[in-house]
């Protein structure tokens, strides 16, 4: 009766000691995964590259933790947020994003019979900014085309955006882009008042800067006074030679230019010595006796030719303002007239047979152009 008890307690102890060890096994064999940081769900910047749970930055690489013999993680949302493994690791990467946030993503991370972690993911929209350098907002060009200040009409862009800048002049007023960057450029100017334009740059959602350009009015002058001249003949009076025509002074008489009296032409060629552009004359005659001077052209040399800007044919003597028959004359031209040489060219035979010029002085008004 002993013997059979203690062979059943034995057999008792080796059944409770099997089901115990089944138990503990069975317990090991459950399956596990979890990711380090555990998070359910997480923000990226718009950059794309800072991501966020709550006010705390937090890496995107994750650690996997599992007792399966594979495990794998895949984005929903490929297109923006992708996943790339390394080891027991993954990286979470996604695009910059656009002013439009992209549609929420859920990461899903599997190993065998354990269940799935998920976490969410979302992005922040883009918010376009648009900042140029310097801050300054306008820029002055010289008539010539230069900016007062060299360099004033170079600016940087910095934006998160496509942008663009445009002159609201494009006939005159020009910008060249250069990646972050852009130039102002101005022509030169043949007008006598200053002009103005905007160059406006623009970035996608952000708003847009104006800068204000003016450039000055060309300074008129006389660009004849003390040139070189020309002239068909000269010494009718010693010293009344073609230089005292355009000597600056206007009412001395012993500063004039009187041609011969003689043939049915007379003229005086004004060579400027650099391209001009012209818009009036202003000539100080002699009218009285011999010099009618009624009938002449005024002309400019253009691609090699003299060609008339005008003509009259009148008697000067409506313009004389005293008893020594001085008769001053003055005219604006109707179009402003580019050349580098100019001409005053009498014709036209009086009765006696021939023609004389009495000048003291010739003024055309413009500017180097």
């Amino acid at each position: 009766m002993k013997n059979n008890f203690m062979k059943f307690a034995a057999i008792t102890l080796i059944a409770t000691m099997a089901l115990v060890t089944s138990c503990k096994e069975d317990k090991e064999d459950d399956p596990t995964l979890s990711v380090v940081p555990q998070v359910t769900a997480i923000v990226f910047d718009a950059d794309g590259e800072t991501a966020r749970v709550g006010s705390q930055t937090i890496s995107t690489t994750f650690t996997v933790e599992t007792n399966q013999t594979g495990w794998d993680a895949v984005s929903n949302q490929p297109t923006w947020l992708s996943v790339s493994k390394s080891g027991n690791t993954f990286t979470l990467r996604a695009t910059v994003a656009g002013t439009t946030a992209p549609p929420p993503a859920k990461v899903t991370i599997t190993a065998g019979n354990a269940t799935p972690v998920e976490i969410a993911v979302t992005q922040l929209p883009l918010v376009p900014s648009l900042i140029v350098t310097p801050s300054t907002r306008a820029v002055d060009f010289n008539p010539n085309g230069s900016p007062f200040n060299v360099g004033d009409n170079v600016f940087g862009v910095i934006t998160n955006v496509d942008w663009d800048v445009v002159s609201s002049a494009p006939d005159w007023l020009t910008v060249e882009k250069q990646g972050t960057s852009f130039t102002i450029l101005a022509q030169k100017t043949p007008e006598i008042e200053p002009r103005a334009a905007t160059v406006t740059v623009t970035a996608t959602g952000a708003p847009s800067v104006t800068i204000n350009v003016t450039q000055d009015e060309q300074v008129i002058v006389n660009v004849a006074l003390n040139k070189p001249v020309e002239v068909s003949s000269e010494g009718f009076v010693v010293g009344a030679v073609g230089s005292s025509a355009v000597d600056g002074d206007t009412d001395d008489f012993a500063s004039r230019w009187i041609s011969l009296l003689e043939g049915d032409n007379q003229w005086i060629e004004i060579d400027l010595e650099e391209n001009c552009m012209l818009y009036g004359l202003n000539i100080f005659f002699m009218a009285y006796g011999n010099y009618p001077q009624n009938m002449w052209k005024f002309q400019a040399w253009i691609d090699g030719d003299w060609v008339d800007v005008f003509e009259e044919d009148y008697g000067i003597w409506q313009n004389v303002i005293d008893d020594w028959g001085r008769a001053p004359y003055s005219t604006e031209f109707e179009e402003p007239v580019e050349t580098n040489k100019v001409r005053w060219y009498l014709f036209g035979l009086p009765e006696w047979g021939a023609v004389q010029a009495n000048i003291f002085e010739i003024q055309v008004w413009g500017h180097p152009w």
